[in-house]
């Protein structure tokens, strides 16, 4: 019977702590990152709420939930006049 590698032992264990896996933002990021919020929420609180958590949580999830949100808003725009 083979034995496992440790790259396999990784694989295995799936707890996600996104402290420690999700990316750390860089420039380019929070450059980026700030141009979306100012497209999108012209509130000054909302994009400081959110840039807060971009930088608590890591860009990987942010990303990942301003697509979704970026989708959502296409989706209700389409339906609702």
């Amino acid at each position: 019977m083979p034995t496992k590698s440790p790259s396999h032992i990784q694989v295995v264990n799936r707890s996600f702590d996104p402290f420690t896996q999700c990316k750390r933002g860089t420039t380019t990021d929070y450059f980026f990152f700030h141009t979306f919020l100012l497209a999108v929420f012209p509130d000054i609180a909302t994009r400081a709420c959110s840039l807060l958590v971009c930088v608590l949580v890591g860009f990987d999830l942010v990303y990942l939930t301003l697509l979704l949100c970026f989708l959502w808003q296409l989706v209700v725009n389409k339906i609702l006049p």
